[in-house]
């Protein structure tokens, strides 16, 4: 191409450019626009994942300290008779309701995030403790939900699983520590996975609670519940030589 051709060429762009610039404009604007929107959500989004946190961290923090404060005080009043110390639990019984009702609402409200998580998680503690399990499995249920595909729905679905187990319902206890034995990074896997089997055993599963042992001992040959799951084996399958 010679110099005229490129000058052609250059005068054809910026007549084009001239006669279309609303148009031109217009389409470098809709590209900040673009960009600017999403730099602004991404920002949104991260102040409001730290507000909600700060926002349940703040429920949970008080409900401790209150906690921390109220055994201080029993404890320096020397109260430590069967007394006293059902006083001291009404105490933080009421401390705990108002924190659960409250760690309700935000756990609705960021029900998928990890605010969310600790919302649900912690109430499913404060029910377990108080051997509700029911209530308990409910609220590991919603932890486990507001957390799919990260390691610490492992954590909320092994405590749902527990609190099924405490239930005898074997069913949804199975059905938990599967789902727990499937995440990743989760450090309980192994233990999961045992319970599996155990569960399998329970519902008078046998084949298949070999192949979680099985599975066991193969993913983790060296972890401690491999030599429960291998011993488990030699007793399903009456093999002493496994």
């Amino acid at each position: 191409m010679n110099l005229e051709e490129n000058k052609d060429l250059a005068q054809k762009i910026s007549d084009f450019l001239a006669a279309n610039r609303k148009i031109v404009i217009g389409v470098f604007v809709c590209i900040l626009l673009v960009v600017a929107g999403t730099v602004s959500w991404f920002v949104i989004g991260e102040n409001l994942r730290k507000t909600s946190v700060t926002s349940v961290e703040k429920v949970i923090y008080e409900l401790e300290e209150f906690k921390r404060q109220d055994q201080a005080k029993n404890s320096s009043a020397g109260n430590t008779d069967a007394e006293d110390q059902e006083i001291v639990s009404e105490a933080v019984k009421e401390a705990e309701d108002k924190a659960i009702e409250e760690l309700k609402l935000l756990g609705a409200k960021y029900s998928s995030s990890y605010a969310g998580f600790r919302a649900n998680t912690v109430i499913a503690e404060i029910y377990f403790q108080r051997k509700m399990y029911e209530d308990a499995f409910k609220f590991y249920e919603l932890a486990a939900a507001a957390v799919k595909n990260s390691y610490v729905e492992g954590v909320a679905s092994f405590n749902a699983a527990s609190c099924a187990d405490e239930l005898g319902d074997k069913e949804k206890a199975l059905a938990y520590y599967e789902r727990a034995s499937k995440v990743e990074d989760f450090p309980l896997v192994p233990r999961a996975i045992f319970n599996t089997g155990r569960l399998y055993e329970a519902l008078s599963k046998k084949d298949e609670a070999i192949l979680s042992y099985n599975k066991l001992l193969e993913k983790y040959p060296q972890n401690e519940w491999a030599l429960l799951a291998k011993s488990r084996v030699i007793v399903l399958t009456g093999d002493g030589t496994k």
